[in-house]
């Protein structure tokens, strides 16, 4: 390991990529096809609730995590997730990602598409 998996945004693409290559994939709402409540809730739990005073506020939607809809838009730009009958679902590029252990190649296609958006 070369350090990358220590990253807060490579940890928070790993475990929507461990979601999505789920048995169920993430489920995603049926009006707006965003992710659903309890993958946003998980999300929210591990990686942004920095004590239990954040519990007053628990995101129900994914546009209250606005770190999971950034998340989730990274990965299917550059094709590591799709949607599927009402699911987010890992691609055989995601899957060798976690399967591979190494994260060069997901960590420049995160920080690339943070940049490419950032000049529009």
């Amino acid at each position: 390991m070369n350090g990358l998996n220590e990253i807060p945004i490579i940890q928070q693409a790993l475990f929507l990529l461990q979601e999505a290559g789920s048995v169920n994939g993430i489920k995603l709402t049926a009006e707006t096809g965003s992710l659903g409540r309890n993958f946003v809730q998980a999300f929210w739990d591990k990686f942004i609730k920095k004590s239990e005073k954040d519990v007053v506020f628990r995101p129900t939607r994914e546009l209250e995590c606005p770190e999971a809809t950034r998340i989730h838009f990274l990965l299917s730009e550059y094709k590591y997730v799709r949607k599927f009958k009402g699911k987010t679902i890992i691609t055989e590029k995601g899957r060798t990602v976690l399967n591979g252990g190494t994260f060069d190649k997901l960590y420049f296609d995160l920080l690339n598409c943070t940049i490419q958006g950032r000049k529009r």
